[in-house]
């Protein structure tokens, strides 16, 4: 038997053992059966001779098992309705392809192969692709179109499924893994199996708008017998698309206004001065339009961060005093008293003979709250606040809002303000018009194609948007509702290139939504993105700091690949060192002549999975940390059509 000590990487010396053996064994045979000698003495060596055979056979094949396991396995496909079958025989877990659980031993392997050239142990192509057509299973290695380095998920010949529990997933995974490696078809499998799940709720928000993705989720819902659930929000084709009311579900108004005003572009204390002004007028004209029963969408928002709050405040008076009738009961004569007094006079200081226009009619309606109701202690916080905006200086406010209104404009304009602002009074637009809440109390399977490549900022936007929505659906469910109830309709929501549209509400998902039954799941190509979209590597960190499963795919960012190696931690490897030496002397006679052969074996602390191997991992192949530190190699088929 070769020991996990043992360099398995050498040739199969106990064959040509074995083949000596079955030599001995033909002898005693013979000589049993044809001499005329005792059978006794034969037959028993035949016994010792047929152990040493098995023995060293097997020790052969072991070596022989591995060295072919080193060839790899290639790309494998699948049909949707094959994986349907997996989960149906794994209820309760996910189902992450083959491979096998990452030990000390492997990466022993590993660093014995480093000693030489790992392509030197491929056994003969000619095994190989007798092996191909045997198994039924493309070899990698003999592929000339085949990425990275194949022996790597070789170092173990015996694969099995690697499943993990669904409950694990609550605790967030992040998936890394640079450009074409695989992310997304790790996800098909992913989110099938989610869909699967009879009752969940899957939201997959996908910046870049991979069609693949969102026809392989909607071959997984006709599949599961969830078509009617899939539906589909998509910038690019905004005529097929759902509408989304991204400020429908708050739990306080002020939600909103730090939901628009966190688009707002940062640049260091400049930046945030207007980001705060913007959070202020926002905050002022949302109070305003639920005071004055207006509701709240963005287009209406950019009509009077444009247009000015007159308008809105001119409704929101009337409101409040029709709201404080038992207080000021007279307050409709009053009001003509005090427009009254607004009314610029004429030259002879005589009422000019004509109505009131709609700014005297304010200036009446602040007159008459300022007396009647602010000086008595009645207060409007929605007033005060469109006053303190009505008042402000014209050309300071000007300036403090020249970089909101594009914001809002880039989200209200066209089919996107469609969109994100739909108008439930518009019988003639047929899609449907919903908001997160009602999506992830339905059961709904929302695929969320952004349109990264045509228009990067607002992808960006409308993406933040969506989250920040989803939070405060995270907090509606969490303060309302019980546990059993989360849990019996999870929401499994997927980000697909995540530092696009990663905020800070979505940092409040992955950091307090598990009691909400939120189950997160973002991939992203490197960990710097995260710090760039965040504003430095402090906040990325909090943010990586919520994932306790890590799926890493090929990668070749340097600050990824130590972040990878960091969260696997380290082994002890073995390391042998043979020391020859030869002396000569002539002090006995002139032939004395002296050598000395000495081994010694040490170990060493080094990365349980070699930093380098992560950039030279084949496609649909990852190294994950999953289960609370358990290490699993894996890789994963390509979806395709039902057969």
């Amino acid at each position: 038997m070769v020991s996990q000590e043992g360099n398995q990487w050498r040739k199969a010396y106990e064959f040509n053992a074995a083949i000596g053996w079955i030599v001995a064994l033909v002898f005693m045979f013979l000589s049993a059966t044809a001499a005329d000698l005792p059978t006794g003495p034969f037959w028993y060596m035949a016994v010792v001779a047929l152990f040493f055979i098995v023995m060293n056979l097997i020790s052969s094949w072991e070596i022989w098992s591995v060295k072919m396991a080193l060839g790899g396995i290639g790309i494998e496909f699948m049909r949707i309705e094959a994986l349907q079958e997996i989960a149906a025989q794994n209820p309760g877990k996910i189902w992450l392809g083959r491979g096998f659980e990452w030990k000390s031993e492997h990466t022993q392997r590993v660093y014995e192969l480093k000693k030489v050239n790992p392509e030197d142990c491929y056994p003969p192509e000619a095994f190989l692709r007798f092996k191909e057509k045997f198994f039924g299973q493309k070899v990698a290695s003999i592929d000339p179109d085949s990425i990275g380095a194949p022996w790597i998920h070789g170092v173990e010949p015996k694969e099995v499924d690697n499943v993990m529990a669904l409950d694990n997933l609550i605790g967030n995974t992040l998936i890394v893994g640079t450009t074409r490696c695989g992310k997304t078809r790790l996800l098909d499998v992913m989110i099938s199996q989610f869909i699967f799940l009879p009752g969940q709720t899957i939201i997959v928000v996908d910046p870049k708008g991979d069609k693949e993705l969102r026809d392989n989720m909607r071959r997984a819902a006709r599949v599961a017998g969830r078509e009617k659930d899939f539906c589909e929000f998509s910038l690019a084709s905004p005529s097929s698309s759902i509408r989304i009311d991204p400020l429908k579900n708050y739990n306080n108004i002020t939600e909103l206004a730090s939901r628009v005003s966190a688009l707002m572009p940062s640049s260091g204390d400049s930046g945030d001065s207007f980001t705060s002004f913007a959070w202020k007028v926002s905050n002022a004209i949302f109070l305003g339009m639920v005071a004055s029963n207006e509701k709240p969408t963005i287009r209406k928002l950019r009509q009077y961060v444009e247009s000015g709050v007159d308008g809105l405040l001119a409704k929101c008076l009337p409101a409040f005093f029709i709201e404080q009738e038992s207080k000021v009961p007279d307050w409709r004569k009053k009001t003509a008293e005090y427009i009254s007094r607004s009314v610029k006079r004429d030259k002879d200081n005589k009422m000019p003979d004509r109505e009131p226009n709609s700014k005297e009619i304010l200036g009446g309606y602040l007159k008459m709250y300022e007396s009647l109701y602010r000086d008595v202690g009645i207060i409007s916080e929605a007033i005060d606040s469109l006053t303190n905006i009505f008042h402000h200086d014209v050309g300071h406010y000007g300036k403090m809002v020249t970089t909101f209104e594009p914001v809002l404009a880039m989200l209200s304009t066209g089919e996107i303000g469609d969109l994100l602002s739909p108008d439930s009074a518009d019988i003639e637009d047929d899609r449907l018009a919903t908001d997160m809440l009602k999506l992830t109390d339905s059961g709904s399977i929302v695929y969320v194609g952004l349109n990264a490549l045509a228009d990067k900022t607002v992808a960006g936007a409308v993406g933040a948007m969506l989250l920040s929505d989803l939070a405060a659906v995270a907090a509606m469910r969490y303060n309302f509702r019980t546990k059993a109830e989360n849990d019996s309709r999870r929401v499994y929501l997927v980000v697909d290139e995540a530092a696009q549209v990663v905020n800070d509400p979505y940092i409040q998902i992955l950091n307090m939504a598990g009691g909400s039954g939120y189950v997160n799941i973002a991939a992203t190509q490197t960990i710097p993105d995260f710090s760039a979209r965040l504003g430095n590597e402090e906040k990325a960190r909090q943010m990586l700091g919520n994932f306790n499963n890590l799926i890493a795919l090929r990668s070749k960012d340097r600050t990824t690949q130590d972040f990878i190696t960091e969260t696997f931690g380290d082994t002890y490897v073995k390391a042998k060192q043979t020391t020859h030496a030869t002396s000569s002397t002539t002090e006995k006679n002139i032939s004395h002549f002296g050598g000395t052969i000495a081994e010694r074996v040490g170990e060493s602390l080094e990365a349980v999975f070699p930093t380098d191997l992560l950039g030279k991992m084949p496609n649909w192949q990852y190294i994950a940390s999953v289960s609370g530190g358990r290490l699993v190699k894996g890789r994963v088929p390509i979806l395709k059509e039902v057969g």
